[in-house]
């Protein structure tokens, strides 16, 4: 009997511990920058991250691009953001913010290139 409480225990500690699927309707919106100058990672992502507190943000991730061994010149990145908000609506109210518009002004000195992707789960 034990044993079995523990197989039941064990079973269900593994589907808590398993990922979660994203709300069906939400936007994910995807950012990947080069940097005119990778010593300046610091700096841009200390005012990236002034993004997270913009109305409609659910969840905000920010972080330095894992190198890759097959990637291509020109294709490399230095930085990668993902933006989770509430809806469509949501993303447009977002990037039509008069501080996002002001911190990503800030930033454009530091970017050389910069590739955006929206998506909706489902």
């Amino acid at each position: 009997m034990k044993y079995w409480l523990l197989a039941v225990w064990l079973a269900f500690a593994g589907l808590a511990a398993a990922g979660e699927l994203e709300k069906p309707g939400r936007v994910k919106h995807i950012v990947l920058v080069r940097l005119k100058n990778s010593r300046d990672l610091g700096r841009f992502m200390g005012l990236s991250k002034r993004l997270v507190e913009l109305p409609g943000v659910l969840r905000y991730s920010i972080g330095p691009v894992l190198p890759r061994e097959e990637s291509r010149a020109g294709e490399s990145f230095d930085v990668g953001v993902v933006v989770t908000l509430e809806s469509r609506q949501a993303l447009h109210d977002y990037l039509r913010h008069p501080r996002h518009r002001e911190i990503i002004e800030s930033m454009r000195p530091l970017v050389a290139n910069v590739v955006v992707h929206d998506f909706v789960t489902r």
